[in-house]
């Protein structure tokens, strides 16, 4: 019974808490939109660079040293080794923080004031937004289809490069 009862007060509590911090999340997010996007960026790639050394550890396989890339010298490689589900996967948390710094910078920092601008050059005009029935169905999907041609044409190639240059100067790699 003291278990049953304790269950259904952390459901109630849950059920009664969750919404007032979701409400906090969405002002604080409102309110700070740089904060939140980078934040949320640095631990979301760092989560994920983290989960990806795990599992390049468990299926065994060293991408560095199968590429034939060379250690960056800051002493903190890891050498991954294994593909046994026991041995514990060693984190290379410089790696991970190069990942997550440099995520936070430009998918979140900077993606607040891209997307900023985006929504603000790419708009629906006035009649395409009157137009009746179909076209107005179709004129309603310009801009979204507009957005992301220029984000797949324009923005991901200069978003890649300019990731992939600021990982290797965090290594202190020099720029070709």
């Amino acid at each position: 019974a003291a278990v049953a009862i304790t269950w259904i007060a952390a459901i109630v509590a849950v059920q009664t808490t969750t919404p007032s911090c979701m409400v906090w999340l969405a002002d604080a997010r409102a309110a700070y939109p740089q904060l939140a996007g980078t934040a949320s960026a640095f631990g979301i790639y760092a989560a994920s660079d983290a989960l990806s050394q795990v599992v390049t550890h468990r299926g065994g396989v060293d991408l560095r040293r199968r590429s034939g890339a060379a250690d960056s010298g800051m002493g903190q490689e890891s050498r991954l080794r294994g593909g046994s589900d026991s041995a514990p996967a060693t984190l290379d948390v410089r790696r991970m923080l190069r990942s997550a710094s440099c995520s936070a910078l430009l998918s979140g920092w900077f993606a607040v004031h891209y997307f900023r601008a985006l929504d603000s050059l790419v708009r629906l005009p006035g009649w395409a937004a009157a137009a009746p029935g179909a076209a107005g169905v179709l004129y309603a999907c310009l801009p979204a289809l507009g957005k992301v041609l220029f984000d797949i044409a324009v923005y991901e190639p200069v978003y890649d490069a300019v990731y992939l240059s600021l990982q290797g100067l965090l290594r202190g790699e020099r720029l070709a």
